[in-house]
C-alpha cells in the first residue's frame, strides 16, 4: 500500500469529531466518493481501489455505511497487489451509496462560502473550489479521502479537485495557480512547491458558528475605537484637513480615494486614521488586524480580509478602510510565503478602490514606487511638537492616576519621542513606582534602544535678556519684529566669536515665537557615505518645516565654505544642497558661524538678516556680572576687557560646583577665560594662552 502523506493540518478548529458533521453534511461526503471513484479510468480505479476501501473502512461511521457483508481482507496488497480484488468490492459500496440524496438544503459550511463567494463576487467554479477548500481544512474525513485518491498524498492538486467537482483539472488549475484570484487574495495558499489549501482566513470563516450573512458581516466589520488624541493634536500635520476632506467628499460621492500616512512608528498615524472618521463621522474598520485568536495576522489574512471589506461597504457611504502595515500588503516580496505578487496585481489593487482607503506605512522603502503614485494623497508624519507630546504625558499620566507636576510633565515632553513611547515610558514609570524623572530617563533608554538617535532638542532659557549680549544690532528689537511679522520663512546668519551668546540668542527668538528649536551639528549632518550628507540636510530642513521648528545649525562654516575651495566634487554638492534648502526654506532657520569671512559669497543673499555678534563692553559685563552672581564688581578692580556671556556661564557653574561667592575671585576667574582665548590684548607669534592659576575658593572658617 502506498505511503500515507501524514496530514499538516492548520490548528484552527479541525472538525474530527461526528457529531461536528450534520447528517447533511456526511452524505456529501458519500456523494464525493462516488463521484470521484466514477471518473477514475479503470486503470487508475485498479491502483487506488485497496486505499479508497481502506478508507471506506476507516470513516466507516462518517460515510453510514453498513460494511458486514463485505470481504476486506482483500486489503492485503500481498493478496491484492494491482486490485483485482478490491476493485469489485469498491464498486460494489459506491453503488450502495449512489442513490444518496442530494441535502434538502445548504448545508451551514455551504451558506458561508456562498456568503463569502457573494461578497468578493465570485464566480461558481471559485464559489465551488472553496468550499471544498474549506471542507478540505474542516474534516479529517475529507482529508483521507483526498489521500486515497490518485496524486492525493500531497494533498488538494487541480487533478483532486478535478474528481471531487464538476470542472476539469485544467480549468482549476488557472483558478489555484499563483497569481490568481483565489491565490492572490488570500484565501487560498499555493506555496514554491506548488502544494495548495486554504488559507488562514478562509479556515476562520469556514469554522464560524453562525452562517446568516448580517451577523458574518459584522464580524468582519469591527468598527475601530474613538482616537484617544484630539484633532488639535495633529495640529503640525499638515495636510490633515486634506485628508479629512478628500475622504468625507469620496465617501459622499460613494467613491474610492487613497490616502497614504507614512512616517515613523509610533507617531499617531493610527490614531490620525480614527481621528479623521471621529470627525468625518465614518465608520473606521481596520483590515486585519487581528485573527479570531487575538493574534498577529499573516500577510495572506490582511488580503483577504481587506477584500471582504472591499466587498461588503462597496455601495457604502458611512465606512473609511484603513489598512495598517500597508508596506506588508503592497510589497512584492511577502514575509509569510514564497509567492510574490506582480507589478500588475498590486497596481490594482491600489488602483480598483471603491471605498475611502487609509493605507498605513513606516518604510515607504518597501513600497513599490508605482503603488505610490496611484495614491491620491500622502501625508508625512514627524515628530508631534512639544505641546503635543506634554499633552500625551499628561493624558497618559492622568489615565494612570500619576500626579506629575508641570515641571516634571515638561521634563518627559522634552524628548523628542513618539507619543507611543511616550506612554510607555509613563506606564513603565507607574509600575516600578517612580515618577516623573523616572518616565523620563526611561523614555531616554527607550530612545537608545530604538536605535534612533533623538534630535537634539535644546531647552529653552529661562531668562533671557538681549541687552546683556553685545552685537552690531538691536537684539530686542529684532526679536520684536521676527515675532510679529507674519511670515515664517525667514532666516538669519549669527556670526561672532566663541561665547558670544549667538546660539543663546537664537533659542530666545523661538521661545517668543513660541516654537521648538532643532539643533544640528556637523557631527548629525555629516556622513561617511556619497550623498548622505546632503540627505541629511534635506531631512533636516523638511523636517522643521513640517513641524514649523527652528531649525539651528552651529558652525554654518562647515556646510557654507567657499565653494572655489573645494577640492572634492561632494565638497561643492553639500554647499550646493544647503544653498537650495536656503532658497525657499518656509520655517524659520538661524545659522551661526566663528568664521563669517570663510563663507561662500553666494549665502549672503540667502539670509534675511546678518547680525554680528562681539565681547561685552565693560559696561554690560559688569551688568551681566551683577544679574549672574548677585553681586556687584569690587571697586576699584580693573574692568572685565574681551568678555563674552560664555565666559560668565562656564564661571557661573564652577562657582557652584565648588560654592564660590567672592567677587574678587569670580571676576578673576572670568579674566583668566577670556585671556584663555586670546581676548586680553594682542600676542605675537603661534602659542598658546596663558591663564592665571584658579585660586581656590575661601574657606568659611
Amino acid at each position: 500500500m502506498p505511503r500515507r502523506r501524514r496530514s499538516s493540518y492548520h490548528p484552527l478548529g479541525a472538525a474530527t469529531d461526528l457529531s461536528e458533521a450534520s447528517a447533511a453534511e456526511r452524505a456529501l461526503l458519500r456523494r464525493a466518493l462516488v463521484r470521484s471513484v466514477s471518473r477514475l479510468p479503470q486503470r487508475a480505479l485498479r491502483l487506488v481501489a485497496p486505499t479508497v476501501l481502506e478508507f471506506v473502512r476507516d470513516q466507516a461511521g462518517w460515510l453510514d455505511v453498513d460494511l458486514g457483508s463485505h470481504d476486506f481482507d482483500v486489503l492485503d496488497h500481498q493478496r491484492d497487489p494491482v486490485g483485482d480484488l478490491s476493485r469489485p468490492v469498491l464498486e460494489e459500496v459506491c453503488a450502495a451509496l449512489a442513490d444518496t440524496p442530494a441535502p434538502p438544503r445548504a448545508v451551514a459550511l455551504d451558506r458561508r462560502m456562498d456568503w463569502l463567494a457573494t461578497t468578493l463576487a465570485l464566480d461558481a467554479v471559485d464559489r465551488a473550489l472553496l468550499g471544498l477548500f474549506a471542507r478540505h481544512a474542516r474534516f479529517e474525513a475529507w482529508r483521507a479521502l483526498v489521500r486515497a485518491l490518485p496524486g492525493g498524498g500531497r494533498g488538494l492538486s487541480p487533478g483532486v479537485l478535478s474528481l471531487l467537482s464538476d470542472h476539469t483539472a485544467r480549468a482549476i488549475d488557472a483558478r489555484v495557480s499563483p497569481g490568481s484570484r483565489l491565490v492572490a487574495s488570500g484565501l487560498v495558499t499555493c506555496d514554491s512547491d506548488g502544494d495548495l489549501d486554504a488559507g488562514r482566513f478562509l479556515v476562520r470563516v469556514a469554522g464560524m458558528h453562525t452562517s446568516a450573512p448580517e451577523a458574518l458581516a459584522r464580524r468582519m466589520l469591527p468598527p475601530a475605537p474613538a482616537s484617544t488624541l484630539g484633532w488639535e493634536d495633529f495640529s503640525h500635520v499638515a495636510a490633515r484637513d486634506l485628508a479629512a476632506n478628500a475622504i468625507a467628499a469620496a465617501a459622499r460621492e460613494n467613491r474610492g480615494v487613497n490616502v497614504l500616512l507614512h512616517g515613523v512608528a509610533g507617531t499617531g498615524k493610527s490614531e490620525l486614521a480614527r481621528a479623521i472618521a471621529d470627525r468625518t463621522g465614518l465608520v473606521a474598520v481596520f483590515a486585519g488586524l487581528a485573527d479570531d485568536d487575538g493574534g498577529e495576522p499573516t500577510r495572506r489574512e490582511r488580503l483577504a480580509h481587506l477584500n471582504v471589506l472591499r466587498g461588503l461597504t462597496r455601495t457604502s457611504r458611512r465606512h473609511v478602510i484603513v489598512v495598517d502595515e500597508a508596506e506588508d500588503v503592497l510589497n512584492l516580496i511577502p514575509t509569510d510565503g514564497r509567492e510574490g505578487r506582480s507589478k500588475l496585481w498590486l497596481n490594482r489593487l491600489v488602483e480598483e478602490v471603491r471605498v475611502p482607503t487609509i493605507w498605513i506605512a513606516n518604510n515607504l522603502d518597501q513600497l513599490e514606487e508605482t503603488v505610490v503614485r496611484r495614491m491620491h494623497l500622502a501625508v508625512s508624519f514627524t515628530l508631534p511638537p512639544e505641546p503635543v507630546r506634554a499633552r500625551v504625558v499628561t493624558r497618559a499620566a492622568a489615565a494612570r492616576r500619576m500626579a506629575l507636576s508641570e515641571g516634571e510633565i515638561a521634563a518627559v515632553a522634552q524628548l523628542p519621542a513618539a507619543p507611543a513611547v511616550l506612554t510607555s515610558a509613563v506606564e513603565a514609570a507607574r509600575l516600578s513606582g517612580g515618577g516623573g524623572e523616572a518616565a523620563r530617563r526611561i523614555g531616554e533608554g527607550l530612545l537608545e534602544a530604538l536605535g534612533h538617535p533623538p534630535l537634539r532638542v535644546v531647552p529653552r532659557p529661562a531668562i533671557y535678556d538681549p541687552s546683556l549680549a553685545q552685537a552690531d544690532q538691536d537684539l530686542a528689537q529684532i526679536a520684536a519684529r521676527l515675532a510679529a511679522t507674519p511670515s515664517r520663512g525667514w532666516s538669519l546668519l549669527l556670526a561672532g566669536p566663541p561665547g558670544t551668546g549667538k546660539s543663546a540668542y537664537a533659542r530666545h527668538l523661538a521661545h517668543m515665537l513660541g516654537i521648538e528649536v532643532q539643533e544640528q551639528r556637523g557631527s548629525d549632518l555629516l556622513s561617511p557615505y556619497v550623498g548622505g550628507t546632503e540627505a541629511n540636510i534635506a531631512r533636516a530642513f523638511r523636517d522643521t518645516a513640517e513641524r514649523g521648528a527652528m531649525l539651528l545649525i552651529d558652525e554654518a562654516d562647515t556646510f557654507l565654505f567657499d565653494r572655489r575651495t573645494a577640492t572634492r566634487s561632494w565638497e561643492g554638492s553639500m554647499v550646493n544642497e544647503m544653498l537650495r534648502w536656503m532658497e525657499h526654506h518656509p520655517a524659520p532657520f538661524v545659522a551661526t558661524t566663528n568664521l563669517a569671512d570663510t563663507l561662500d559669497p553666494a549665502t549672503q543673499r540667502r539670509f534675511t538678516l546678518t547680525v554680528r555678534f562681539r565681547t561685552l563692553t565693560p559696561a554690560r559685563a559688569a551688568a551681566l556680572f551683577a544679574a549672574t552672581f548677585g553681586l556687584a564688581l569690587p571697586a576699584g578692580a580693573p574692568p572685565l576687557e574681551g568678555v563674552t556671556p560664555g565666559d560668565v556661564g562656564v564661571v557661573a557653574k564652577r562657582a557652584g560646583v565648588l560654592g564660590e561667592r567672592d567677587p574678587t575671585t569670580l571676576a578673576a576667574w572670568i579674566r583668566a577665560e577670556a585671556e584663555a582665548r586670546g581676548a586680553g590684548g594682542a600676542r605675537t607669534g603661534f602659542h598658546l594662552p596663558a591663564r592665571e592659576p584658579v585660586p581656590l575658593p575661601h574657606d568659611p572658617a
